[in-house]
């Protein structure tokens, strides 16, 4: 017996791909922070958390040119930087669908349902 599964809309796949890339970004981007810091701690080079561009900051201060770890750093750096703003270029993308689709907008009105990364959740 053969079951029939509901068949999605171009529409709501191509929503999942833009959630699925997003998430994928993500990982990226905090798998390439925790290399980074790993690399740093080793040379006993700590600083607070931050994310994105605050990240990257401090991590330049920490690293200047003349440090040996500028040649392994500034690649990394490149590519966070890279991931980072296709992760916001989704995430306009997101939130105006989230803002287009009724039922989202309605959910996004109800204190402590909604904040910027709910909105990939909702829609």
């Amino acid at each position: 017996m053969v079951q029939r599964g509901e068949v999605k809309s171009a529409e709501r796949q191509q929503v999942r791909s833009l959630l699925v890339t997003r998430s994928r970004l993500v990982e990226i981007g905090r798998a390439i922070e925790n290399q980074i810091r790993a690399m740093v701690k080793e040379y006993r080079l700590l600083f607070e958390r931050a994310i994105e561009s605050m990240f990257r900051r401090k991590v330049a201060e920490l690293v200047d040119a003349e440090h040996t770890l500028q040649d392994v750093i500034a690649p990394l750096l490149s590519i966070h930087e890279q991931v980072c703003g296709e992760q916001e270029k989704l995430d306009k993308r997101i939130a105006t669908l989230a803002r287009a689709d009724e039922t989202t907008r309605r959910l996004m009105t109800v204190p402590g349902i909604y904040n910027g990364e709910q909105s990939a959740r909702l829609i």
